[in-house]
């Protein structure tokens, strides 16, 4: 069976430049392990393209697009509140009225 033109280019996206570009995600982010994730969007955007005929560049795309996921992933991890787990507490702090665990009345 013959391979789509979209195939075709993301393997040889994948072929060429799989291993910088996931370096590209590691020196980037605080975890080093949601790079493979973000990896995939990469393919996944390249993917709903249309016409990659008329990218003059595909390494310069492909890390302009690299850039702007790692971009958004740091900006929705800062939005996020931090995570504490809760072995990682003081006893005393920890609330002990279940209605502290109660959402707020809107």
């Amino acid at each position: 069976m013959k391979r789509s033109w979209k195939e075709q280019f993301l393997s040889s996206v994948v072929a060429q430049h799989g291993r910088p570009l996931m370096k590209f995600f590691v020196s980037r982010l605080p975890n080093s392990a949601d790079a493979p994730d973000l990896v995939q969007e990469v393919y996944l955007r390249l993917l709903r393209l249309d016409r990659v005929d008329l990218i003059r560049c595909p390494e310069a795309y492909l890390f302009t697009v690299a850039s702007n996921i790692a971009h958004e992933h740091n900006l929705r991890k800062s939005k996020r509140p931090p995570h504490i787990a809760l072995e990682d507490t003081p006893l005393d702090e920890l609330p002990t009225d279940i209605q502290a665990f109660a959402p707020a009345a809107p």
